[in-house]
């Protein structure tokens, strides 16, 4: 029995799997942004005073979006870009190469080749106290469990090893590092940064509750609502979702189709093999 046809239509139908969620997902995102009305933030506060005035605090929510500029009172610095912001998310990776030896099939015996890989060597988030101000008001952002769509702030790529006990250390940061495993050379390391910059516009969708301290929009209950935050216009993420959405479904439908054409490669053989005895 030929075992590629078989292994093809397997990985084929994984990536059509992969795709046709991708493909689902993105259009329930489309749906809720849609669907979702934009509400002045002060008229989120007093609909939540209203309801406050009535039965207490704590029974105020409401799925909505807002759109205006990220700002904190305590705001953080990039570690590598030192841009004021609200979030930011520093990697540090490790691009190494390594020599091994392989069988080869052709030659009959073993070769050596050579490999690279990367490890990441340092990873950090920090994320501060933040709101957003539509101008009609402000309303605290709770960044917990969000979809980030974070913004490269910084990118560098330097060649080398660092020599042993000196660490990395680049603008304000620095991190201690493990020399690379026996056998691999390091290339050298690669610097990035991405972050949520302060005074930009955010457009956000998510929830609005007082249930859990003061009025804020934060990830909601039910799972399958979303909840992100955004330096795009909602104009620009509907435009790159159903685009996204468009190639995932293309994507999908090709590899169904490899996969039924993987299949029908192995019937043939099968068939073949047999009527060959």
């Amino acid at each position: 029995m030929n075992l590629f046809p078989c292994l093809c239509s397997v990985v084929f139908a994984g990536i059509a799997g992969g795709c046709t969620w991708k493909f689902f997902s993105l259009k329930e995102k489309i749906y809720q942004m849609k669907a979702t009305e934009t509400v002045p933030i002060q008229s989120l506060i007093e609909s939540a005073g209203e309801i406050a005035a009535e039965i207490g605090p704590g029974g105020f929510n409401q799925l909505c979006e807002i759109k205006g500029r990220l700002l904190s009172d305590a705001p953080l610095q990039g570690e590598l870009s030192q841009q004021p912001c609200a979030y930011y998310e520093t990697t540090v990776t490790r691009r190494w190469e390594e020599d091994y030896e392989e069988y080869d099939q052709q030659l009959k015996r073993s070769v050596r080749r050579t490999r690279t890989g990367a490890d990441v060597v340092s990873s950090n988030k920090r994320a501060a106290p933040c709101v957003v101000d539509d101008g009609t008001g402000r309303l605290e952002l709770r960044l917990d469990g969000a979809d980030l769509d974070l913004v490269q702030s910084f990118s560098r790529f330097e060649p080398g090893e660092r020599p042993t006990g000196l660490g990395l250390q680049i603008a304000g940061f620095s991190v201690n590092i493990a020399g690379p495993r026996a056998g691999r050379r390091t290339l050298g390391y690669e610097y990035v940064e991405r972050l949520l910059p302060l005074n930009a516009q955010v457009y956000v969708l998510g929830e609005v509750r007082d249930s859990e301290g003061p009025l804020a929009m934060r990830k909601p209950d039910d799972p399958k609502k979303k909840f992100f935050v955004t330096t795009k216009s909602e104009e620009e993420l509907l435009r790159d979702a159903a685009s996204s959405q468009k190639m995932f479904l293309i994507a999908a439908i090709v590899c169904a189709l490899l996969t039924l054409l993987s299949l029908a490669g192995q019937v043939v053989v099968s068939f073949s093999s047999f009527f060959q005895r």
